[in-house]
């Protein structure tokens, strides 16, 4: 999918939510919502901008590499992730960067 295909729009009071395999990148004052069991999100936020980004995955990778990037393995969502903070002319080391999820099921 596309990043663009992923962009959520905001619901009434500005909230983003977001399902697995979707990320989103935009400026304040979106807030955005997820639920994490043992999947995991990331999300990178650069604070002179204040321009940020979440992804939702499911799984680490997958075993093959496809042509289409793919927002539920973790390794091509981050790549997702990353070309747009490129694509805003921001660098990832200049923003924090924070994990969430990957909660066990047992």
């Amino acid at each position: 999918m596309s990043l663009d295909a992923l962009r959520r729009v905001a619901m009434p009071g500005g909230e983003v939510p977001l399902m697995p395999g979707e990320l989103f990148f935009g400026h304040a004052p979106a807030r955005l919502a997820t639920l994490l069991g043992a999947c995991v999100s990331v999300t990178l936020w650069h604070e002179g901008t204040h321009t940020g980004g979440i992804c939702h995955f499911v799984v680490p990778g997958r075993p093959q590499r496809r042509t289409h990037r793919d927002g539920r393995f973790g390794d091509e969502a981050l790549e997702m992730l990353a070309a747009a903070l490129a694509r805003a002319g921001l660098h990832l080391g200049d923003c924090q960067i924070k994990l969430f999820g990957g909660g066990g099921g047992g």
